[in-house]
């Protein structure tokens, strides 16, 4: 999702999600659902979905993010997953 700032990416996980935009929390939710594994478990999340997203706003979502979990998913198989990573520190205006 675009727009999202620092304090936003600072929430996304655990309890702090609870202060992101309802729209947000609701997509979150969503890529969890995906990330166990694809079945809805909530019977509520299917609606809040459609409430925030258009129909073709939920099968881009859907798409991108099984897209990106099945590469993890096949990098981790295939024993390709490095052992370190460079990291790239970009700093925000004003620190």
């Amino acid at each position: 999702m675009a727009g999202l700032t620092e304090d936003d990416i600072a929430h996304l996980d655990g309890a702090a999600r609870t202060s992101l935009p309802a729209r947000l929390q609701v997509a979150l939710a969503w890529a969890d659902m995906l990330l166990a594994g694809g079945h809805i478990a909530d019977p509520t999340l299917e609606a809040h979905m459609r409430q925030h997203f258009s129909e073709a706003e939920i099968v881009e979502l859907t798409y991108a993010m099984g897209t990106f979990i099945g590469y993890g998913k096949q990098i981790m198989v295939l024993g390709l997953e490095p052992e370190s990573m460079p990291l790239t520190v970009v700093h925000t205006p004003g620190t």
